[in-house]
């Protein structure tokens, strides 16, 4: 609003009254000529709504209430605070609306004589259900994270930090975001975060599956389309799993059709009909993507396993472990050598496998990898995703096996579905990777005192830093061919894959 005129007293008495922030009163501030809310910000109308004077008025406003908080020393007020938490206590729990970030309302809760928050089932977004309640219970239960330290190496500090040195563990989020998300994504972010559900293949399963059940349970507002407004809702979730984790190619992609499905559905077909279809295409992407692309892949790839071949395969792929698994099954007689690295040591799980399967396995880790690459006759990488440069992105260590193997001429395979294909182009592992926990790097306590342990006082030694990288990319020209589930193919003919499943997937 502008600042009335003395010359104008019936403008100066028809003003509102304004109340001036503490933190304005205390630096000696003038109020300013703008009604403002209880925590002490300008309260804002439409642009459509204010005159020039008024906007330039609420420009200024806005930087002495900013100047004012700096002065004082006390954090500028938030979106969302006591003004939005006065709302949400006046309208009662399970009003629809906007939340204070602006976001469609999603759910609610009511107090009762203890305190205890019980969840209600909103107007609009999705239902509370007992499994629901129970699901949500279990994200609260993360453990107490560390105080986050900035010890992270120049190169890399483009990246996001881990979650174990953030402020918080990300699965633990604050009750009013927990409100605002379904509690199957919510439990999803935390098995991510603490890495119960890894690999490429088994994160984008189990996030169609939360997302399953988030349709499922989606109730569309009274003025709002299914097509328009899921889309929105849908996109929240998916923020806050990529504030996790960095979501894997392949749960782009399967991310990018779901939106694709939503933004095609008919204005006139009803909620129900409009969610089992989703559904419906879910389960399918699935089986054919995922499920059925893995056989597939599987069957084309046997035809590389001839009897005698010593295979060498490095860390854990749930794809490679069922080629070579299907490859046996079918009587070719082989021996695989698989090559393993600290921290997780994933490798242990796909010699297990190979065990129970009945393959003869050899396990060694990557320091090894110089002795016993030469017992070897060829070998067979899993893949994070497959680049539109051809290259490779993978656990780090991949590029290290692919190296020494093509300067001895083995053949390097990779196995790779076409769901996991890319067009973005990676010339290295510094532009984009994922930065895990530094204290996996770190010797866990033995029964011996933690100050006697190596680099136990890493953290609070200036000139040390410790750095976990996930990934690696591997040049393609260290790649001989590529294994998908429509055939064999040179790493080039990844633009060329993508190209021709669009339109069939647009279908």
């Amino acid at each position: 609003m502008a600042t009335p005129s003395p010359s104008k007293p019936a403008a100066a008495a028809a003003a509102p009254a304004t109340t001036p922030t503490p933190a304005a009163a205390t630096a000696g501030a003038p109020a300013p000529a703008v009604e403002l809310d209880p925590d002490g910000r300008p309260m804002r109308k439409s642009m459509k709504e204010m005159s020039k004077a008024e906007r330039r008025a609420y420009q200024e406003a806005q930087r002495k209430a900013k100047e004012a908080a700096k002065a004082s020393g006390t954090p500028p007020p938030k979106k969302g605070g006591a003004a939005a938490q006065n709302k949400a206590q006046g309208d009662g729990a399970g009003s629809a609306g906007s939340n204070a970030a602006g976001r469609p309302s999603t759910g609610g809760s009511t107090r009762g004589a203890d305190g205890a928050s019980t969840p209600a089932t909103p107007a609009g977004g999705m239902t509370a259900s007992s499994s629901s309640i129970a699901l949500a219970a279990a994200a609260t239960a993360a453990p107490v994270a560390k105080a986050p330290l900035h010890k992270t190496l120049s190169l890399f500090s483009h990246l996001p930090p881990p979650a174990s040195e953030r402020g918080h563990i990300p699965g633990q989020v604050p009750a009013t975001t927990r409100e605002a998300l379904h509690p199957a994504v919510v439990r999803l972010g935390l098995q991510f975060a603490n890495f119960t559900i890894a690999g490429a293949n088994a994160r984008c399963r189990a996030m169609l599956e939360a997302f399953k059940q988030l349709i499922r349970d989606y109730v569309t507002p009274p003025d709002a389309v299914l097509s328009r407004h899921l889309t929105q809702f849908l996109g929240a979730h998916i923020s806050y799993l990529s504030d996790i984790r960095p979501l894997a190619p392949c749960m782009g992609n399967a991310i990018r059709q779901l939106k694709h499905e939503i933004s095609v559905l008919g204005i006139d077909i009803s909620d129900k009909d409009a969610k089992q279809h989703l559904l419906d295409r879910i389960d399918e992407y699935i089986h054919e993507r995922i499920t059925m692309a893995i056989e597939s892949l599987a069957q084309h790839g046997v035809a590389k396993i001839k009897d005698g071949d010593v295979i060498l395969t490095y860390g854990h792929s749930s794809t490679v472990r069922h080629l070579l698994v299907k490859a046996h099954t079918l009587g070719r007689r082989f021996r695989v050598i698989v090559v393993d690295a600290r921290p997780r040591r994933e490798g242990r799980r796909m010699a297990q496998a190979l065990l129970d399967a009945g393959i003869t396995t050899t396990y060694v880790l990557v320091n090894a990898l110089g002795y016993v690459i030469r017992e070897a006759s060829k070998v067979i990488l899993g893949a994070h995703g497959l680049l539109g440069n051809g290259a490779l992105m993978s656990r780090a260590g991949t590029a290290q096996v692919a190296l020494l193997a093509s300067h001895l001429n083995l053949p390097v395979i990779a196995a790779c579905e076409t769901y996991k294909f890319s067009l973005s182009i990676h010339l290295d592992s510094v532009v984009f990777n994922e930065l895990a926990d530094p204290d996996e790097l770190v010797p866990q306590s033995r029964g011996t005192s933690a100050d006697k342990l190596p680099l136990s006082t890493w953290r609070e030694t200036p000139n040390l830093k410790v750095l976990n990288l996930l990934y690696d990319v591997t040049p393609p020209e260290f790649i001989t061919v590529v294994i998908t589930e429509v055939g064999l193919m040179p790493t080039t003919s990844v633009p060329v894959v993508i190209r021709e499943y669009k339109p069939l997937l647009e279908q």
